[in-house]
């Protein structure tokens, strides 16, 4: 996988520092999952891939080692695998919006100050699990 031909005002992560934003995940007050987004490159100084090639890693995505938290680590791990579709339709959508900035504004869209946010959605992890219900009922 090579990163994504975009600019280059900033710069990037090399060897061990280089890391693949997937997703934020929101949570409210009482620590359940509202809402999952996607940002801009400089929100997380990481390598910029496309789409199409992070989407590729969400089958082996998996946090299995015990630091900081291995409670967290394991949920983080089974929220990736319980919206793997979203997460999906959102990276595309996170191009998509990235192309498009790019299109309408000068500079390095990577590096926009003012484009922080490029995909969100609502969840619904009751809705979510009768939706997999109902799709392994038909296997």
């Amino acid at each position: 996988m090579t990163p994504a031909p975009y600019g280059d005002t900033a710069e990037w992560p090399t060897g061990d520092d280089i890391i693949c934003h997937l997703i934020a995940i929101v949570m409210d007050p009482k620590g359940y999952p509202t809402h999952l987004f996607t940002t801009n490159r400089w929100v997380t100084g990481e390598i910029w891939y496309r789409a199409t090639d992070v989407i590729e890693l969400l089958d082996r995505f998996e946090v299995d080692h015990t630091y900081p938290s291995w409670a967290a680590n394991r949920w983080i791990t089974a929220m990736v695998a319980l919206y793997q579709p979203q997460i999906a339709r959102l990276l595309v959508q996170r191009d998509e919006t990235i192309n498009a900035w790019a299109e309408s504004h000068d500079g390095d869209v990577l590096e926009d100050r003012d484009l922080e946010v490029t995909s969100k959605i609502s969840l619904d992890i009751k809705h979510q699990i009768k939706q997999i219900s109902k799709a392994l009922k038909k296997i």
